[in-house]
């Protein structure tokens, strides 16, 4: 068998680098482990650092969310303390129409006159009109 690479001397390590020994080449791999750990650490870090920093945004985006949940409901007061005066308007366009069938299935094997009635609503309009004032939710709710 003819081998393709001339045989390495007992000074030189490496086939790439002949000019390095095999100390050089085991001094560098151990510091080359020892710097991988250190830019893994920084790298741990950084990514930490980031998250941390983000969680801030991530806490007023949630707090956010529930605030306008809670506006969305309305402003919380103490119904004792409660006046209005509103009007309610409801107008609407319906047709109502029935029927009188005699003679119809109920249940099986028993028969009746029935009324069937439909009412169709083609328009309604509901206005609300007025004013509302509504006291500071206190203590006293429920005295």
């Amino acid at each position: 068998m003819i081998s393709l690479h001339a045989r390495q001397s007992s000074t030189t390590c490496c086939r790439c680098r002949p000019d390095l020994s095999c100390d050089d080449v085991t001094r560098r791999s151990k510091t080359g482990r020892g710097q991988s750990t250190v830019e893994l650490a920084v790298l741990f870090l950084v990514v930490a650092a980031a998250l941390t920093s983000m969680s801030l945004y991530a806490k007023r985006a949630v707090q956010g969310g529930w605030r306008r949940t809670a506006d969305s409901i309305g402003e919380q007061y103490h119904p004792k303390q409660a006046t209005s005066n509103i009007t309610l308007t409801v107008s609407s366009n319906t047709v109502t129409e029935s029927k009188f069938l005699t003679n119809q299935t109920v249940l099986p094997g028993q028969k009746a006159d029935v009324i069937v009635t439909t009412t169709k609503i083609n328009v309604e309009n509901t206005t609300k009109t007025g004013e509302e004032t509504l006291g500071p939710l206190g203590e006293s709710l429920w005295e």
